[in-house]
């Protein structure tokens, strides 16, 4: 996984705790998707809700250099 599904990941846990993969899939590294210059990452919550994070692509790049 990169760095930027790395954030997202510990982003999402930090706001709600546990979280889990969305619909049919089984791991977090597959609910991940590109949308409009963001990087979007779709996870169920326990209360079973859909939740997302994002960060767009090109802030991201300019942070790391």
């Amino acid at each position: 996984m990169s760095d930027l599904q790395l954030k997202l990941i510990k982003k999402a846990k930090e706001r709600y705790g546990i979280i889990y993969p969305c619909v049919n899939k089984i791991d977090l590294k597959e609910c991940f998707t590109c949308l409009g210059g963001h990087i979007v990452l779709w996870f169920n919550t326990g209360d079973n809700s859909t939740q997302n994070e994002k960060e767009a692509i090109l802030q991201f790049h300019k942070e790391e250099q």
